[in-house]
């Protein structure tokens, strides 16, 4: 078999102790590999922040205030933290077999205490952040407006406050510890106004208008606390297109009276879709081409797309007028686009689906025998699709253009086959050989049981790749090995920093 040794990696040690000298117990110790500072609000702490672990597999510090962290040879940030203290940091420590133990001194921690306050009276539900190096510290504000962050550094950071519905949005700097903090935010401008269909001038009684759902018997609409400047208007309501209304000048404890919105009901597009044979489809996806991209695009909600009904048909209401792109797409035929000109109060738009060409064939081990089960995907330049073969190792995908495809077979504990510019058109069957491939068997040392619950074995080669688990013993296998010359590694995802990975090479036959 092939041993592979993931190394035990190298003890960083240490203690921690508080400000008078007395050892501290239950200290988390991270180490996160060093990435250049870039200041303190720059992407390494970023990314030590995406790269947390969780709480059970955090190092601590014992009775004695002393802890071991085996990480691989490198340069580390060492984060120490504890409640009721201020985070610490050691920076750029190189950990070598040479590397002497650290001594680490916690002082307490302070706190910033305060309120948020609009017009004098507390705002209630604000997010509170204190953007520091060493990760974000919140809370959510009182019903009073109040708030307390707790376990802070000492010395400056950027307090932020947010709350969307209600228009908050504010950063500034603070000196930590502090109290009575008072952030005050602006307290706006107002906007009222009334909706209605353009039509008609009848009110439209349920619609969003900015960030609030209204729903009022008479149209009208009330906007606090807007943040004063140039703003723009936006009113959305089902059946109806988006409106907006630029060129708003709000002032802070002024009011703009009676802003008038009219909403178009906009272009009822409707349509039937059948099949090669003139028979209508059902379930199929009709999507103005481009509506599943981008946040502006989610503004058009449901009214972008539609489905057809048993008798082929579809609505899509309240689409925006002008050259529209439609896609037309069902599992087993080829997608179509159609394009159209949507003007007045209602377009139709017909399409009929091709069920494309299919390809059949049979997947077998190189001995010959059919393979069942096994993925089966056909792929080319203008996508593709998959199956699964039967208990007879045959396969059919259907609703594919003509071209030529490259064909995938892969299945558990054999490998995978492979057939290239196979062309469709010409209608013969394909025959897709998966090489049975080869089994490695070894050990994986030099880790804990623990460790070893999480460690992958994994073989790649230029004919494929196959993966294998690890026992409690160590002892793996892997079925299905690519032959040739293959690359074989070790991974666990505890106990050498992000991740401990070893590995060698080794030569497979097939059937070995």
């Amino acid at each position: 078999g092939v041993t592979i040794t993931i190394p035990r990696g190298i003890a960083f040690t240490g203690k921690v102790t508080d400000a008078n000298g007395h050892p501290l117990s239950g200290v988390g110790v991270e180490p996160v590999e060093s990435q250049g500072r870039g200041g303190p609000f720059g992407v390494r702490r970023v990314v030590m922040g995406m790269m947390r672990q969780r709480d059970d597999d955090v190092v601590r510090t014992g009775s004695d205030g002393s802890f071991t962290v085996r990480v691989k040879e490198g340069t580390y940030d060492v984060v120490f933290k504890r409640s009721g203290f201020a985070t610490k940091t050691l920076h750029a420590q190189t950990v070598s077999a040479t590397a002497k133990p650290v001594e680490v001194k916690l002082e307490p921690s302070v706190e910033i205490a305060g309120r948020v306050v609009r017009n004098g009276v507390g705002v209630e539900g604000v997010n509170v952040n204190a953007i520091v190096e060493d990760g974000p510290t919140s809370t959510v504000t009182a019903s009073d407006g109040s708030f307390t962050l707790t376990d802070l550094t000492p010395g400056q950071l950027m307090l932020a406050v947010s709350k969307q519905d209600a228009f908050i949005q504010q950063a500034r700097p603070v000196t930590a510890p502090a109290h009575d903090v008072v952030i005050e935010v602006p307290v706006g401008g107002r906007i009222t106004g009334h909706v209605v269909d353009k039509s008609n001038h009848t009110p439209v009684t349920s619609f969003q208008a900015g960030i609030a759902m209204t729903r009022s018997a008479g149209g009208t609409f009330t906007l606090e606390n807007v943040p004063p400047g140039p703003t723009q208007l936006v009113v959305s309501a089902p059946g109806y297109t988006t409106a907006k209304i630029p060129g708003l000048n709000v002032e802070d404890g002024k009011t703009l009276d009676n802003v008038a919105v009219s909403l178009d009901t906009g272009v009822r597009l409707t349509g039937r879709v059948t099949g090669p044979d003139g028979t209508p489809i059902s379930g199929v996806s009709v999507r103005e081409a481009g509506s599943n991209m981008g946040p502006a695009r989610m503004m058009m909600g449901p009214g972008a797309s539609g489905t057809t009904d048993p008798n082929g048909e579809y609505t899509i209401e309240a689409v925006e007028p002008g050259q529209k792109t439609f896609t037309f797409s069902h599992q087993g035929y080829l997608s179509v686009d159609k394009s159209v000109s949507l003007s007045g109060h209602d377009a139709r738009l017909d399409a009929q689906l091709s069920s494309g060409m299919p390809v059949s064939g049979v997947v077998v081990t190189d001995a010959g025998a059919p393979v069942p089960d096994a993925n089966v995907f056909a792929t080319a330049a203008g996508g593709g699709n998959s199956t699964r073969t039967d208990a007879n190792g045959n396969f059919t995908i259907a609703g594919l253009a003509p071209g030529h495809y490259t064909l995938r077979a892969s299945a558990q504990n054999l490998g995978n086959g492979v057939l290239n510019d196979f062309d469709i058109s010409a209608g013969a069957p394909a025959r897709i050989v998966i090489v049975a491939g080869g089994t490695i068997t070894g050990h994986v040392i030099g880790l804990t049981d623990s460790e070893l619950q999480n460690t992958v074995i994994v073989a790649n080669g230029q004919n494929g790749s196959a993966s294998g688990e690890v026992d409690s013993t160590g002892a793996y296998r892997i079925d299905g090995a690519p032959t040739g010359t293959v690359h074989v590694s070790a991974r666990t995802a505890r106990g050498i920093g992000p991740g401990g990975k070893s590995s060698g090479v080794v030569a497979v036959d097939k059937g070995a």
